[in-house]
């Protein structure tokens, strides 16, 4: 990611692994852990301060700022389930386990994600019982900050439609086809 004309950058690798323990022939839990390296650094020559500025010709002096090419690199763990039957899911998401400083310049400690989601799908006729509407629900948590997304999907053989709400501020619409794996 590069941010402000690459004044930050980021770049990260993640390894995730993934298993399915099966209880029944419909009843299962997926299990997933991801493990994820950042780097950041900041190009501190892209940056402008106030002392840099003269009233009348605008940016003409030197900072008297210390000038560096910060960087940190950082580890962080996250981890999650769903728990699933052909007609309802429910799961868990855990993020920033480590809570990693994440800051170039001092100490910004991130914070615990948590993410919970559930969602069911009802068959709601067609020819072949091939039209479904699937109500969900989306609630994220990450130190004061929340937010909750409910909407639906509406399903009639390969075309999918959808209308969601976040709380407060956007609705989302989505439009799909589904064909075979994709």
């Amino acid at each position: 990611d590069r941010a402000g004309h690459g004044t930050l950058n980021t770049n990260s690798a993640n390894a995730v692994y993934s298993h399915q323990f099966r209880f029944t022939r419909k009843f299962a839990i997926d299990a997933g852990l991801q493990a994820s390296l950042f780097q950041k650094t900041l190009d501190w020559s892209k940056l402008t301060f106030g002392d840099m500025i003269d009233e009348k010709y605008g940016f003409i002096y030197q900072t008297n700022e210390k000038q560096e090419n910060y960087h940190r690199t950082y580890l962080d763990f996250s981890a999650g389930l769903v728990a699933f039957t052909p007609r309802v899911f429910g799961g868990i998401a855990v993020h920033h386990l480590r809570q990693p400083n994440e800051g170039i310049i001092g100490t910004s400690q991130l914070p615990i994600k948590v993410t919970l989601h559930a969602g069911a799908k009802f068959a709601i006729g067609g020819k072949n019982g091939d039209v479904s509407i699937s109500p969900n629900i989306i609630y994220q948590r990450q130190k004061d900050f929340n937010q909750l997304n409910f909407g639906f999907y509406i399903t009639k053989a390969a075309i999918t439609g959808g209308l969601w709400y976040r709380t407060g501020d956007a609705f989302i619409l989505l439009v799909g086809i589904k064909k075979g794996i994709f």
